[in-house]
Order: C-alpha cells, then sequence, then structure tokens
C-alpha cells in the first residue's frame, strides 16, 4: 500500500506536484510532519511518523518496529525543491 501511495504521485517531481495541486494537498516547508508528501499519504491512512528527503518512515501497528521506505526519484527531488521554496502554490499560509 506504501509503495503503491508513492509510486501514483508520478514518474516526475512535475506529476508529484500536478497530483498535490490536483488534491488540494499542501504543507509547510522543512517540517517533516507538515510536508505535503506527509499530507498526502496521511489522506491514504498512513500513520507517518518522519521523513528525509530518500526515505519515508511510518508507524507500524502497536508492538511493531516501524517501516522506513525509500521513496521514488521524484518525491525525492520534489522534497527537496519545495524545502527550497520552489512550489509556493503548495505550501499553507502562516
Amino acid at each position: 500500500m506504501i509503495i503503491e501511495a508513492i509510486e501514483a504521485l508520478g514518474p516526475d517531481k512535475q506529476s508529484v506536484v500536478a497530483k498535490l495541486e490536483e488534491l488540494g494537498i499542501k504543507g509547510r516547508r522543512s517540517q517533516a510532519c507538515e510536508c505535503p508528501i506527509t499530507k498526502y499519504l496521511e489522506s491514504k491512512g498512513l500513520r507517518y511518523v518522519g521523513t528525509a528527503s530518500d526515505s519515508l518512515c511510518f508507524d507500524a501497528a502497536e508492538g511493531d518496529i516501524a517501516l522506513t521506505v525509500n521513496t521514488t526519484s521524484a518525491v525525492k527531488y520534489f522534497i527537496q525543491d519545495f524545502d527550497m521554496g520552489k512550489y509556493p502554490e503548495l505550501e499553507l499560509g502562516l
């Protein structure tokens, strides 16, 4: 389910931007818990814990170890660019 959700964002960062815009998902720069990718995955019912540009960590069922998944290159480059302010249309206001 996690991999499918990540791959559904598209093959490149422009596709990721378009998908997030289509879904109305926005976030805040440099705040892992407020990242648009976090918000997207939470909308899919995933319990998110943290992110780096190249991996995502999810909360597991009670008593289980959290799961870390590598992102696609599209998501990796989207996160890097988003955190640099390249997609103001996806930023939440103050």
